[in-house]
């Protein structure tokens, strides 16, 4: 259960890296603000989804009892939530400087 955590918060990582990346890849000519904005929401999106999945795993009875899935629950709770607050300042950026 806790490596498949492991494996779900590793891509989490990648995926969020790649949403650096992306933002770094300021090639006007190549690249509309508007493609790049799109990757980043996709990205970041689905760090979500496999943070959501990691959580699954530590809900209900298959997950058992204790500190360590309480502990690795409250940590995820916390990356998810900043992960998600990305994604909303990204898309309230992308609002505010979309071309009309």
């Amino acid at each position: 259960m806790l490596g498949d955590a492991v494996g779900m918060l590793r891509q989490s990582v990648e995926a969020m890296a790649q949403v650096g990346a992306e933002a770094e890849q300021g090639h006007p000519q190549e690249r509309t603000v508007r493609f790049q904005v799109d990757s980043v929401r996709t990205w970041a999106s689905a760090a979500l989804t496999d943070g959501d999945m990691c959580m699954e795993g530590f809900r209900g009875e298959a997950a058992g009892g204790g500190g360590v899935r309480e502990a690795v629950r409250g940590h995820v709770a916390g990356l998810l939530h900043l992960t998600a607050n990305a994604l909303c300042i990204v898309g309230a950026m992308a609002n505010q400087t979309a071309p009309p």
